[in-house]
């Protein structure tokens, strides 16, 4: 071994030292300028993408605000106003009635507070104010205005600038002192001496190679380096077999556990291992929840045998799974025939699992057909909000789990498709998640108050799912439907019955519009109540 080593050599002995000074100020000027171009990129995407974001809200609150001004409803504007103002930039929203020039909702607060506001002023303005018009059939009944905070809108860009910048001075810092020591290894001719002679080592059997010193190099960088590499060689080769072992052990049982406990529910809890899960980890998230049921399976598996109802099950459970991990969802837990998923991205990726998880059990059913198994249905609920996912049990067994009132609500939805008759229902909180509201075929169902929820829920069908001649019915009396349902909530029972029996007359098997149809008889032979508001409540478990 040589005599001396790497700490005792002699600065002025060393290769980098003479590319030391000329490295670091070359790294830190040319890092400073990629980091200023990363910024002002940045700056201008940060705008058009707040422009995007508000656009697709703004958008996506057009139709109910339209329809809150066009029937007067101060409840329904309030509601609009207040999914509106969970989005928190904006600080002020104002819902106008044109016609009578009144105000349906308004809403505000003040404008947030930081040292760096008169930096995000100075970038983006103090506030953007937007009046939106408010159309039904072409036809303006109302004026949506809304005042956006520019300094949330910047917040995120501010921080990413400080860190960016931070992170440039760091990272460029780093990268000069590992170019010094790349530079004193690659400028010298025995590293490619040497660079040589490993590449001629035979991964089988790496102790029989020996490295030979360059000359001159025995007491600096490169000799130490040789010496430790031909110590390293004799020992590397038992211990390789020993790791390749102990490798694919654990890649086993890691495969093992993770059949049990979805590799998603891990990363959300930011861990590694299920080793390192711990009782009480949690973590507040936002996630939309996905239910599905089999309708009257009860009566299914009783004219089957226990292994055929497993056999069954799994069959079933097989094509829905991987549905959901394709659009970024994973299976929180199978309840017998029902599944529970959870979708930590977008509500889009759940409402498109869910839609394609109709149209996989049309494809599954004829294969059922043919086998003399009765075609199934499912119902799917959909919600989104915030939950806490975590652990749950005691010392000896724990469990992971997800509880909120997002989650029961998800339940409920779901609960509510047997009433009317649908195969997927989505709450009002995962309708304003959606970006792109046009590319589904969607319509109001119901306002409910379910079990266990003192607030009222707007309920939306979305029938993509449906058969293409349904899609087609709906879609034909869609505009029916709205108007009863409007006509209903406004006490019109006598025009809202026209509507229900001109949609019947086209699409008699639609349970939604038989049963306000049967309500506003009933409203009209019993009497409407002194707190009559439209909304049902449902004793749904």
């Amino acid at each position: 071994m040589p005599k001396n080593s790497s700490k005792n050599l002699p600065l002025f002995k060393r290769l980098s030292y003479r590319q030391a000074k000329l490295v670091m100020i070359m790294a830190l000027v040319i890092g400073f300028l990629f980091s200023f171009l990363q910024i002002s990129l940045d700056y201008f995407n940060v705008q058009n993408k707040n422009e995007v974001i508000l656009q697709q809200i703004f958008n996506s609150t057009k139709q109910p605000a339209a329809q809150a001004a066009y029937t007067f409803d101060s409840i329904l504007a309030e509601e609009v106003v207040k999914g509106l103002f969970k989005y928190q930039p904006i600080y002020k929203i104002i819902l106008l009635e044109t016609s009578q020039n009144e105000k349906l909702a308004v809403l505000e607060r003040h404008l947030s507070v930081s040292p760096w506001r008169w930096l995000s002023d100075f970038l983006f303005g103090s506030s953007k104010h937007y009046n939106i018009e408010l159309l039904v059939q072409e036809q303006k009944y109302g004026i949506l205005q809304v005042s956006v905070d520019t300094n949330l809108l910047a917040a995120g860009f501010l921080d990413r600038a400080l860190v960016v910048l931070l992170s440039g001075i760091i990272r460029n810092t780093l990268l000069a002192l590992f170019l010094l020591y790349i530079f004193h290894i690659v400028v010298t001719r025995p590293l490619f001496q040497i660079a040589s002679t490993l590449s001629t080592i035979d991964p089988n059997n790496p102790e029989k190679t020996r490295l030979p010193c360059p000359d001159g190099h025995v007491e600096d960088e490169l000799g130490q380096l040789v010496a430790s590499t031909n110590k390293l060689l004799v020992s590397i080769d038992e211990r390789t077999t020993e790791q390749e072992s102990i490798l694919h052990n654990l890649e086993i049982t890691k495969n093992a556990f993770s059949r049990f406990v979805p590799r998603e529910f891990l990363s959300l809890l930011n861990k590694e291992n299920i080793v390192d899960v711990q009782l009480g980890d949690q973590i507040e998230k936002e996630m939309t929840v996905l239910f599905s049921d089999i309708r009257g399976f009860t009566s299914i598996s009783e004219k089957m045998t226990p292994q055929e109802n497993f056999s069954f099950i799994n069959a079933y459970l097989g094509k829905m799974a991987p549905i959901i991990a394709q659009h970024q969802g994973f299976i929180d837990k199978y309840i017998g025939d029902a599944i529970m998923a959870l979708f930590p991205t977008d509500a889009e990726e759940a409402l498109d699992a869910a839609i394609a998880m109709l149209k996989a059990l049309t494809n599954y059913n004829q294969l059922l057909i043919k086998d003399n198994f009765e075609p199934i249905t499912i119902g799917i609920g959909l919600n989104t909000g915030q939950l806490m996912l975590g652990t749950v049990g005691g010392k000896n067994r724990m469990d992971g789990t997800v509880i909120s009132n997002t989650v029961n609500l998800a339940s409920r939805i779901e609960g509510i498709t047997k009433l009317y008759g649908t195969a997927l229902l989505i709450s009002e909180y995962t309708y304003l998640c959606l970006q792109n509201i046009s590319k589904y075929s969607i319509r109001t169902i119901d306002r409910v108050r379910v079990k266990g929820k003192s607030e009222p829920v707007t309920v939306y069908e979305v029938f993509d799912g449906n058969t293409q001649a349904v899609i087609e019915l709906k879609m034909k009396t869609r505009n029916d439907f709205e108007n009863g349902l409007i006509n209903y909530r406004n006490k019109k029972f006598n025009d809202a019955i026209h509507c229900f029996k001109a949609m019947l007359n086209v699409h008699p098997e639609d349970r939604a519009a038989q049963i306000y149809l049967q309500r506003c008889q009933h409203l009209q032979e019993a009497g409407v109540p002194d707190n009559w508001d439209g909304v049902i409540a449902l004793n749904i478990k």
